[in-house]
């Protein structure tokens, strides 16, 4: 019964010839094909929401990155289909969240439980998006039509999402497919987002932010981050390269004055998941920042 559910999840989201990053791993970046195997392993958590490239990778950042093989980022989205809306609230319990986008009348096209505190909502267009630019102002529009309650960290073209029927291994428990709907008619949701007054016009939606949070702080733009800081910020790191790029822009945002909330906020933007490892690091160089400038104004 789960392959016969996981083939109409992922055959509505994809095109047979498509392909998109499966993972255990929060910060995975391996491109594979849709194949029976790949739609039905239920060691995957999560899976890239959009379609990406297998064979091309439009901007190498690293030697041993391969011009000729897919990975996952913004730059090797192949396709604008696949919106993802996930509300991660303490005052929206997952019978609410479920209650609040049902009341809202946001046509979606599948929902599947995270194993835990949310319910992961694609909407998936019959018509995909020409641009990136014009995913994330969908987003935004989408985003406003609802409250601002979502997480903006969904606007990420490149987003990870939760894999149906996966196992959940820090929390013993499989994430759930609740819903396989159609793909959306473009008409539909613009219909939706008119009658909820947020037209393609809204002054809202005018400027996109260059990042996928849509709403970076001042001090991103402003401040005299290094530039590997900003590129981590937005792109992550390979798993192997995490932990230093990591605790390097924690560091680095500790020098230009970004407090541990905001820290632990603009890291969590990255792939939507921390784990206890990841706190860790970021108390280390945040401790250890905070000390080094502590001692250099003693020095003084």
């Amino acid at each position: 019964m789960q392959n016969k559910t996981n083939n109409a999840f992922f055959n509505l989201l994809f095109n047979k010839d498509e392909s998109t990053c499966f993972s255990s791993s929060a910060k995975g970046v391996k491109v594979y094909k849709l194949t029976q195997e790949t739609m039905n392993n239920n060691a995957n958590e999560f899976f890239c929401v959009n379609p990406l490239s297998l064979d091309l990778d439009q901007s190498p950042t690293k030697d041993w990155h391969d011009a000729k093989v897919g990975r996952r980022a913004d730059c090797n989205v192949t396709t604008f289909r696949n919106i993802l809306i996930e509300i991660d609230s303490p005052d929206f319990p997952l019978k609410r969240q479920v209650e609040f986008i049902k009341e809202s009348g946001l046509p979606f096209s599948t929902a599947v439980y995270s194993g835990s505190k949310s319910v992961h909502f694609i909407v998936s267009l019959e018509e995909s998006l020409n641009t990136k630019e014009e995913y994330r102002a969908m987003f935004k529009r989408i985003w406003i039509a609802l409250g601002k309650i979502p997480d903006r960290a969904c606007g990420n073209t490149s987003r990870l999402t939760r894999y149906p029927n996966g196992y959940r291994t820090e929390k013993n428990k499989m994430q759930t497919l609740l819903h396989v709907g159609t793909r959306v008619s473009n008409q539909a949701l613009e219909a939706w987002l008119v009658s909820k007054g947020v037209p393609a016009d809204h002054k809202e939606v005018q400027t996109i932010a260059r990042d996928f949070n849509l709403e970076r702080p001042e001090f991103f733009f402003h401040s005299k981050l290094r530039f590997a800081t900003k590129k981590f910020l937005l792109n992550g790191a390979p798993e192997g390269e995490w932990n230093i790029s990591l605790f390097s822009a924690v560091c680095d945002l500790v020098n230009n004055s970004a407090n541990y909330d905001t820290i632990v906020a603009e890291v969590f933007n990255i792939t939507g998941h921390l784990d206890e490892k990841d706190y860790s690091t970021i108390q280390s160089a945040y401790e250890r920042s905070n000390a080094e400038q502590t001692t250099t104004g003693d020095r003084v």
